[in-house]
């Protein structure tokens, strides 16, 4: 399970929204990024926060991730609420094992808890008095809570423990910037720049962690601002944005509040139990990380598919209607966006098990900014399943605002699963629906 977190917390901060944003460097109120040069006061101060950080036994700590850029309504309900987060790091046999209680507030109070411990996991509801178990994907159940983690200390925790995992870094530049008070303690403010490399990553199977081709690898030049506090060298704010032209990247800041290092915690915290009363549920379509960038789709299983008419990179038409008959599976997906690219490894291997069988899968790139990017991206990587270029008026039809989105349609022409995201990475439940549709 702690390899899945990491992953996924990186996942979420290289994702963005699906909107498109203004400049990083307005966004970063910096103007010009500076040549890459490393000061050697700021390098120190950044340092001695990952020491901090490598140090922790546990913490507690309330925070609030902001987005500079999407339009609100494209952001997960909850988004930018406060949450107590409450840590614990526990030393097992390959070191790299955590428990933790995340808790959104309002006027202070717990609303709902997500509890992680081992390869248990549960979100509990306390106003609808309900209860939700994840197992060892706790991801799948998060909802807002994905957003809480104190980010930055997580992945330096977990880059420690695994310097050569799937998620690569180096600093190229670090600059300091000044000092401010944040949360009533003085901060000294380092600006640095690295060059991270994402390597291409599934899960399946809760546990299991496989690397997939080369072909979700690349390589991000991330600025990050970071605020360490002078009293313990660990982190009360940071702001993440991206160089470059990656249009629909967002700039994230994340500030805390309430720290509390190595605190004591009651074995009850992290007591993966329903209250007494509480009625269990299922967990809501789209609640898992990489399902939730965006509102569900306006287009609903039963609907008949919206007509379309698109080009593909070969230059051929393709409309529903010459589809008829077959099951159709649209992913709508575009160059800039991490998750779609991190997913498109199994698009192809969908396609390629489906393609002597009545299916039809069918990239939809959409909400591209730079023309030609989808054609040369597919044909860089190889990947032979169709694209259709062009495909913003077709997502509006079907309510895409975030993406990846994934339509299955029956060969009825209606629609039989739509979703925002992947919220079942290994692909099972994608599968099962073509299965049933080429069933019928």
């Amino acid at each position: 399970m702690q390899k899945i977190l990491r992953i996924q917390i990186i996942i979420l901060l290289l994702s963005g929204a699906a909107a498109g944003i203004g400049n990083v460097e307005t966004i970063l109120g910096n103007g010009p990024a500076p040549a890459d040069k490393i000061d050697e006061k700021a390098k120190a101060i950044y340092d001695a926060g990952v020491a901090a950080v490598q140090k922790l036994k546990s913490l507690e700590v309330v925070t609030q991730t902001k987005i500079e850029g999407p339009d609100p309504s494209m952001l997960p309900p909850g988004f930018g609420e406060k949450f107590r987060v409450m840590i614990e790091f526990v030393e097992g046999r390959t070191k790299t094992e955590m428990h933790f209680r995340v808790e959104q507030l309002k006027d202070g109070y717990p609303v709902s808890a997500l509890t992680v411990a081992g390869s248990k996991s549960m979100l509990v509801d306390f106003a609808e008095k309900t209860f939700v178990e994840g197992g060892q994907d706790p991801f799948a159940i998060a909802g807002p809570a994905f957003q809480a983690f104190p980010s930055w200390v997580i992945e330096q925790r977990m880059a420690a423990l695994d310097p050569a995992g799937p998620v690569q870094h180096k600093i190229v530049s670090a600059t300091f910037v000044g000092t401010e008070t944040v949360d009533d303690l003085e901060c000294d403010i380092v600006k640095v720049v690295r060059m991270v490399r994402m390597g291409g990553v599934a899960v399946v199977g809760g546990e299991t962690v496989e690397r997939l081709d080369d072909n979700s690898v690349e390589d991000i030049r991330v600025n990050e601002t970071i605020w360490f506090a002078r009293v313990d060298a660990l982190p009360r704010r940071t702001l993440m944005a991206f160089e470059g032209d990656r249009q629909g990247m967002a700039a994230m800041t994340q500030t805390t509040s309430a720290m509390k290092v190595d605190p004591k915690f009651d074995a009850s915290v992290f007591a993966v139990a329903a209250p007494e009363g509480f009625r269990k549920t299922e967990p809501k379509e789209g609640g898992s990380i990489m399902a939730g960038h965006g509102p569900g789709l306006s287009v609903k299983v039963g609907d008949p598919a919206p007509n379309f008419s698109l080009t593909g990179i070969d230059g051929k038409e393709v409309s529903l209607a010459s589809l008829k008959g077959k099951v159709v599976l649209l992913d709508f997906w575009a160059t800039w966006c991490m998750p779609c690219k991190a997913s498109m490894p199994l698009i192809q291997k969908i396609h390629d098990d489906y393609k002597d069988k009545d299916v039809a899968v069918f990239g939809i790139n959409t909400f591209e900014k730079r023309e030609g990017a989808g054609k040369k991206f597919m044909e860089e990587k190889k990947y032979t399943y169709g694209c259709l270029l062009k495909g913003d008026d077709l997502a509006r039809a079907c309510g895409v605002t975030g993406i990846p989105a994934l339509i299955v349609i029956g060969k009825d022409g209606k629609v039989v699963f739509a979703e925002t995201g992947l919220s079942d990475q290994s692909g099972g439940s994608l599968r099962a629906k073509i299965d049933a549709a080429l069933a019928k």
